[in-house]
């Protein structure tokens, strides 16, 4: 069929660019560049991204919390990495990280605790205050409910107008992804095959936390 020879144009096409990085790499030029998506493996990405960096005697970038720069993904020396995970498994993860580990361990405050409900519909984009706080933050992606990997690729609310995440944002997206060098499926942590493919992109094998190796999601 023609989807195969279109699938396999893509990825002689993504071997070339990693290739081409990599002898950068080696020449001691380029560097590495981490889209840190929240609770979705960003941390144990960014200590593997670092490790490589210190081999090759490059430099690392990361972005955390905001909506991307796409100048980040036009630039023909730096190999770029971003994760992905499932949507609903991130937002409980979120929860407990952000909201129960804040109240909770951090100012000790069992009073401030919210019920997950509660808690996203604070969050959810049609709520006042999440209204009021995108405007007051623009490009800011800390802490989203909803759309929240549409939102971080597609450059979203960048100038403040908490416009809502339609098919054109959906549609950047996908090109932004398009453009990684490694995208890292959380719920694939496990397969050999699909960590081979974040070795191949940073040079050596990526110190992967046990919770990925095997111990069930974060």
């Amino acid at each position: 069929s023609g989807a195969a020879p279109a699938v396999g144009r893509r990825e002689a096409a993504w071997g070339a660019r990693l290739a081409r990085k990599q002898r950068c790499l080696a020449a001691g030029a380029g560097g590495f560049y981490l889209y840190h998506a929240r609770k979705a493996a960003g941390t144990t990405l960014r200590a593997a991204l670092q490790e490589a960096a210190r081999r090759h005697r490059v430099a690392y970038w990361e972005t955390e919390g905001l909506s991307i720069d796409p100048m980040f993904l036009g630039l023909r020396s730096i190999i770029t990495v971003v994760s992905v995970r499932d949507p609903i498994r991130r937002v409980l993860s979120m929860y407990w990280y952000e909201h129960v580990g804040w109240h909770d361990g951090i100012l000790h405050d069992p009073a401030g605790l919210r019920t997950l409900r509660a808690w996203v519909d604070e969050w959810k984009d049609d709520s006042p205050w999440k209204r009021d706080f995108a405007r007051r933050n623009p490009g800011n992606v800390y802490v989203e409910v909803q759309n929240y990997f549409t939102k971080a690729l597609a450059g979203w609310n960048a100038a403040g107008a908490a416009a809502a995440v339609d098919a054109a944002a959906l549609s950047r997206a996908r090109a932004a992804l398009e453009r990684f060098d490694a995208i890292f499926v959380v719920e694939r942590a496990t397969w050999p095959n699909h960590t081979a493919l974040l070795r191949r992109a940073l040079g050596h094998d990526a110190p992967l936390r046990a919770t990925l190796r095997g111990a069930g999601p974060r």
